[in-house]
């Protein structure tokens, strides 16, 4: 998965292992996006969002229906490299706390 400097589009695919990769920014014009990618994983899903810069509000929402649907299913549904730390919004304040 590789994105052009600059491009505000963000990154989601596959990668090694069935993981499903996040990359970019992740903000309100890109959440509708990601959540209709998200919406066909099934069953269980690792999310990495090591690669992922920026997330807003709005693009936070797409982990918790996900999480909420996979659970539904008897499925489960995992982060790994990302969260309060690395992601901060617009004011400089954590994006998740």
């Amino acid at each position: 998965m590789q994105r052009a400097q600059g491009e505000s589009t963000p990154g989601i695919d596959f990668g090694a292992d069935g993981v499903v990769v996040v990359a970019g920014r992740l903000d309100v014009a890109q959440s509708l996006a990601a959540q209709a990618f998200l919406d066909k994983v099934q069953r269980t899903a690792t999310l990495d969002c090591g690669r992922l810069e920026y997330v807003s509000r709005a693009g936070l929402g797409v982990f918790p229906e996900t999480q909420k649907r996979l659970r539904a299913s008897a499925g489960k549904f995992r982060q790994v490299n990302g969260g309060p730390d690395g992601w901060r919004d617009t004011r400089g304040s954590p994006a998740c706390a």
